[in-house]
């Protein structure tokens, strides 16, 4: 158990120092004109990672990805860029390589069959109170993070609609798998509805993505433009640690 702890603590603190290493100051925009960089591997189904500079908060997120879009590890970097070096995209690539490769717990600790039936489990028990106790509910906390909603209004159309009550730096775009983008854009709004037209693209799975300091969505486009159809898969929804 020891070996496998100090296993688990030197990958994090190696892609902790990797990354710091790799990381420029954040003076200018030259190392990273495009604020937005996604890559994969050749088999997209074994991960990828994103980068992104927000110079507004003066801040760069690199992400990591397992093939089923599961964050596997974030870091955020204050007041730095990092620029895209043959050499830090490999870089990258190698960390993304040892935390979708490596299995750290199962080929270090034992485990064990799970029964078909659990008997202690099987019958949760539960203690009376002696006392009435009055439930106090806590008063209603206004959201502040981005409450994000896509629906297809027609053969043709989706309607992207969103409540931002922290106005924050939102990015939008929607790309095929070859992560080929038709549609990118930057939105601090509040309150936004409006229809994407998608008739001119070929048939196929396309990803439409929200993304924000706080939260991240990702939706799954399927058009077929035979049966003159577009079906909708939520694949993540979640907040941004």
């Amino acid at each position: 158990m020891k070996k496998l702890l100090l296993s688990l603590i030197t990958l994090g603190f190696t892609l902790t120092v990797s990354i710091a290493k790799i990381a420029s100051p954040s003076s200018d925009h030259v190392g990273q004109p495009n604020p937005y960089y996604q890559r994969t591997r050749s088999d997209s189904s074994q991960g990828y990672w994103k980068l992104y500079t927000d110079y507004n908060s003066r801040t760069t997120r690199v992400s990591f990805y397992s093939g089923q879009d599961e964050l596997l590890y974030q870091e955020k970097i204050k007041d730095r860029y990092i620029k895209l070096s043959k050499r830090n995209i490999r870089q990258f690539d190698n960390l993304l390589s040892r935390l979708v490769d490596r299995n750290l717990v199962s080929s270090r600790v034992k485990s064990y069959d799970i029964l078909n039936s659990n008997q202690w489990n099987a019958t949760p028990q539960r203690i009376p109170s002696p006392f009435n106790e009055e439930t106090v509910l806590p008063a209603p906390v206004a959201p502040t993070t981005p409450n994000i909603n896509l629906e297809v209004v027609s053969s043709s159309q989706v309607k992207l609609s969103y409540l931002n009550p922290a106005s924050e730096r939102l990015l939008i775009t929607l790309a095929n798998d070859n992560f080929e983008f038709f549609y990118k854009r930057y939105s601090t709004l509040k309150e936004y509805a409006g229809l994407l037209n998608v008739s001119h693209l070929p048939s196929g799975t396309y990803r439409l993505e929200v993304d924000g300091a706080k939260k991240i969505v990702k939706y799954k486009v399927i058009i077929d433009q035979d049966k003159r159809s577009i079906k909708l898969n939520t694949v993540l929804n979640q907040f941004n640690p």
